[in-house]
């Protein structure tokens, strides 16, 4: 085990050693108030930890501490073998919504096929609105898992490029998921009435009522 100057600092890590799982999620909730630059090294260490509820702990405290030291982490926690993990990951990658993170996410959406994990780093990078996200949206929106589809129109949505408009339109129609079209719908709002005044019209006969009422 490494060992730390502060001793505020090792006093966690021997509790993160320990073998007992309630003892490191308590060393999990003293991170938050250490003020060291090395706490984050032992975060990293719990967001791997064997035990489900420490590492669930962990993704929860992650918005404590800088969003670019913790990108990788999350994004690797997205395929975690615990829901729970996974969910509590990806909620905290989405709060991040630090510019900074930006590269580190394109870049693992781009190595991943897992649905979950794409829709997280999708709803990751909404909010960041990187005009390299574009690309990679606009051909998830292809992707059989309707999660993706919808966290890839959250991110052309936000974009508010009128060259997606096309694309969001015909998510809008005729996509085979009812929120997808919903969400596609919503993301209409940044168009002109002279660019979707006729498609929102079509959209009113939609068969899923919360799709109309969008």
């Amino acid at each position: 085990m490494k060992t730390y100057d502060d001793p505020e600092l090792q006093a966690i890590a021997v509790k993160l050693a320990s073998d007992d799982p309630g003892i490191r999620r308590v060393g999990v909730l003293d991170l938050v108030d250490s003020g060291e630059p090395e706490a984050v090294e032992l975060l990293l260490l719990a967001l791997r930890d064997s035990d489900t509820d420490v590492r669930q702990e962990a993704a929860k405290v992650v918005d404590e501490f800088e969003a670019e030291e913790m990108a990788d982490a999350l994004i690797a926690a997205l395929s975690d073998s615990d829901e729970v993990v996974r969910n509590a990951a990806a909620h905290a990658l989405a709060d991040l919504k630090d510019p900074a993170v930006a590269e580190p996410l394109l870049e693992a959406l781009e190595d991943s096929s897992d649905g979950f994990v794409v829709a997280g780093i999708l709803r990751a990078l909404k909010p960041l609105r990187h005009l390299d996200s574009q690309r990679p949206a606009l051909k998830r929106l292809g992707d059989d898992d309707p999660r993706v589809r919808r966290e890839a129109v959250g991110v052309l949505g936000w974009l508010k490029q009128t060259e997606n408009l096309p694309a969001l339109v015909e998510a809008a129609q005729n996509d085979a998921d009812p929120e997808v079209r919903r969400a596609a719908t919503g993301a209409l709002v940044y168009a002109s009435a002279q660019q979707v005044g006729q498609a929102l019209v079509g959209l009113l006969t939609d068969d899923h009522w919360q799709g109309r009422c969008e």
